[in-house]
C-alpha cells in the first residue's frame, strides 16, 4: 500500500514538472534579452516609444548583447562578469519601463 501512493506520488511530480517546462519557464539568462526585445519593440507599434527613445534602447541592447558575447569569449562567464551583465539587463529593464510610461507618444 505505502509503496502504491510513493510511486502514485512520484507520478504526479514527474508529471507536474513536465507541465511546468511546457509553459515555457525561461532559465536564467537566457529570456530576459528576449523579453526585452519583446517589450521594446510593442512599444514601438502602440506608439509608447518616440524615435529617438527606440533607438537608444535598441543601442542600449546591442551593447549589452556585445558586452555578453566579450565575457563568453573565453569559454567561461566569470561570476563578476555575470553581476555585470545582470546589472546591465536589469538597468535595461528600468529604462524601457520608464521611457514607455513617460507619457511622450510617437505621432503616427
Amino acid at each position: 500500500m505505502k509503496s502504491k501512493l510513493v510511486l502514485i506520488a512520484m507520478i504526479i511530480y514527474l508529471g507536474l514538472q513536465q507541465v511546468v517546462f511546457a509553459q515555457g519557464v525561461c532559465r536564467p539568462g537566457r529570456g530576459k534579452g528576449i523579453h526585452q526585445r519583446e517589450r521594446i519593440l510593442e512599444g514601438r507599434r502602440s506608439g509608447q516609444l518616440t524615435s529617438g527613445e527606440f533607438y537608444k534602447l535598441k543601442k542600449e541592447q546591442k551593447q549589452l548583447r556585445r558586452a555578453k558575447r566579450m565575457a563568453a569569449a573565453d569559454g567561461r562567464i566569470s561570476p563578476q562578469e555575470r553581476r555585470f551583465i545582470n546589472h546591465r539587463q536589469n538597468k535595461l529593464d528600468r529604462q524601457i519601463f520608464r521611457l514607455k510610461h513617460n507619457d511622450r507618444r510617437r505621432v503616427i
